[in-house]
């Protein structure tokens, strides 16, 4: 072998052995994906569940004639307030996820904004049949805003100025349980009925 040959070996395995490997470039890490901010839609929540709970409490105790009672100056009676509270659940569904309610329709004539309560038990349903729509519409609208996130619920309605956005309608179903808690408190009074706190 020429002297020119084993300097050409030597340089390529002296380049061999001292070459250093470079490691492969880690992946870009894929920046986490931040969650989907809940907090205004649990606000309301906790605020229309309050509202219910707290309806639900002063509700209690009514005899079955005293269902459709209206003393001087209640004119919204218990039955009344229960298929109102129902409608407007119902209602609240379709303007927040454009779903049909729970509700009959009849019950918007019968209980919906405008409606006067009348005394006659004969012109409502049984007051378990409203009760039950009280119960499902109301559940039915807790579960699909529990699905729903901020961003979703931050989307404008349309309510006749009664609220700006879906969060905003959820929390002010709570205020709307709240006022009518008021009615059936001076109710309660008025018909003589023991203040659930004892």
């Amino acid at each position: 072998m020429s002297k020119k040959a084993k300097k050409k070996g030597a340089k390529r395995h002296l380049r061999s052995v001292t070459k250093t490997k470079t490691k492969p470039k880690p992946k870009a890490k894929r920046a986490a994906k931040a969650p989907a901010s809940t907090v205004a839609r649990d606000r309301a929540l906790a605020l229309v569940k309050f509202g219910r709970q707290t309806f639900s409490k002063y509700s209690s105790g009514f005899a079955p004639d005293q269902m459709t009672a209206q003393p001087a100056g209640h004119v919204n009676h218990l039955l009344w307030t229960f298929g109102h509270l129902a409608a407007t659940a119902g209602w609240a569904l379709s303007v927040i996820t454009g779903e049909k309610g729970v509700v009959p329709e009849s019950y918007d004539k019968m209980f919906g904004m405008g409606s006067v309560p009348v005394a006659d038990p004969g012109a409502y349903p049984s007051f378990d049949e409203v009760k039950r729509y009280f119960d499902s519409s109301f559940d039915k609208l807790v579960a699909a805003v529990s699905q729903m996130t901020d961003a979703q619920l931050s989307e404008a309605v349309d309510t006749g100025g009664f609220a700006s956005d879906k969060a905003d309608l959820v929390a002010k179903l709570g205020w709307h349980e709240g006022w009518h808690v008021g009615q059936v408190v001076a109710l309660r009074r008025a018909l003589g009925i023991a203040s659930p706190n004892g």
